[in-house]
């Protein structure tokens, strides 16, 4: 994906624990490392942990759903067996219902 093609689609991916919060904490660090690698590559709008923390939530960009699907299959908790995702495109309202730092997102600026 080339920051602000046309081909740049928005995901959410809510994932859902498979393991107790011991199992969590295990890979808890791996998860945050990637992460953080998809927030510095400018991917990852979101991340955050659901309330109650039966799994978490992701916002992200990707070329299509099958580049969204192969990018969480690479999340340590995944890997490990620690979680799994439902990958949800949206499409996103546009300007002026939605805020201008979501644009620069969205269009890699």
């Amino acid at each position: 994906m080339t920051p602000g093609s046309a081909e740049a689609q928005f995901f959410i991916a809510v994932s859902r624990y498979l393991v107790d919060a011991a199992g969590v904490l295990d890979c808890l660090v791996e998860h945050r490392a990637w992460t953080k690698a998809a927030y510095d590559a400018g991917t990852m709008l979101l991340s955050g942990r659901q309330d109650p923390p039966t799994g978490g939530v992701l916002g992200f960009r990707a070329p299509d759903l099958a580049a969204a699907e192969a990018f969480v299959a690479t999340d340590p908790f995944v890997i490990n067996g620690v979680a799994t995702y439902e990958v949800i495109a949206i499409s996103p309202t546009p300007f002026p219902w939605r805020n201008r730092e979501f644009d620069s997102f969205f269009m890699g600026q």
